[in-house]
């Protein structure tokens, strides 16, 4: 099952302190980077989190961007400072003295800063917990759309693949009656030549051409390229997406279609050849979308 590399996922998880906003995308490329985007406060999960990633994606430039939308009466915790506090009523009382009531201290000491107002501590267990619930979520919907946009390509694959046996079936079809040309041109003009040059001479050519009929075989090429084309039809087929095995398969397909060609004296064939690399190339453009 192929995945894409390109996709985008968004999630937004609630838990105690607010929101979680959540943001998965990726772009091509042949090997795996991940770049996060994260507060201040949550840095201390960002190993994490990209390992997380890892285990879920192979290849591609993949980005997380993460946001928090805190409930704003727990952005900041007040806290009373209780030895300023102290010191006020101590001398106070000492002043007046007498007990003074809690209603004429706080009376006294509520423009003398003796509330702090901080910034409230980030509890990293809770936001640990959060953060892996909210990116669980939104890996399990960046996948879904790396896959079914892996679907759309892989058929356009299997098209190609299906279009490239056409060719390759009539390349095959054309090997018999090129190879029977060839030898009629080959023993025609032997037969122009005997008269002329001598028998010793002639089992010379006979030789030097026999060296050539072996050079311009291609049924080894022809049963290496069906051995390519079962072999990327099953890594269509696999359960985890194979971009690579299948570049690579393709490539090769490439190689042996170009010995073909430079093998071959039939214009037919090279003509042939030509649509069965249009398809390869079609094929590797698309693949180069696939993780």
């Amino acid at each position: 099952m192929l995945k894409s590399m390109t996709g985008y996922a968004r999630y937004i998880h609630s838990f105690s302190e607010g929101e979680i906003l959540l943001e998965l995308q990726s772009v091509n490329r042949r090997h795996l980077d991940v770049k996060t985007f994260l507060p201040r406060e949550l840095l201390f999960a960002e190993g994490d989190l990209v390992k997380a990633v890892k285990k879920k994606v192979s290849r591609g430039a993949i980005t997380l961007s993460i946001r928090i939308e805190k409930q704003k009466e727990l952005l900041k915790e007040c806290v009373l400072n209780e030895s300023l506090l102290q010191s006020i009523h101590a001398q106070l009382e000492q002043y007046a003295g007498v007990a003074v009531s809690l209603d004429a201290l706080f009376s006294v000491a509520k423009d003398m800063d003796i509330f702090d107002v901080r910034t409230k501590e980030v509890d990293e267990a809770l936001y640990k917990k959060s953060l892996y619930d909210a990116l669980e979520h939104g890996l399990k919907e960046f996948i879904a759309v790396k896959t079914r946009e892996g679907k759309e390509i892989e058929e356009e694959l299997l098209s190609y693949i299906s279009l490239f046996e056409g060719y390759l079936a009539k390349v095959i079809e054309r090997v018999p009656e090129t190879t029977e040309s060839n030898k009629q041109k080959i023993e025609a003009a032997l037969l122009e030549l005997k008269d002329a040059i001598g028998d010793e001479s002639i089992a010379r050519i006979e030789q030097e051409l026999a060296f050539l009929s072996i050079r311009g075989d291609i049924s080894e090429e022809i049963s290496r390229l069906k051995m390519l084309i079962e072999e990327a039809k099953n890594a269509l087929r696999a359960a985890e997406s194979k971009g690579k095995t299948l570049d690579f398969l393709f490539q090769e397909m490439l190689r042996e279609s170009n010995t073909i060609g430079s093998k071959s004296q039939s214009n037919a064939i090279t003509r042939l050849v030509i649509e069965m690399k249009s398809s390869i190339e079609k094929m590797k453009e698309q693949i180069q979308n696939v993780e």
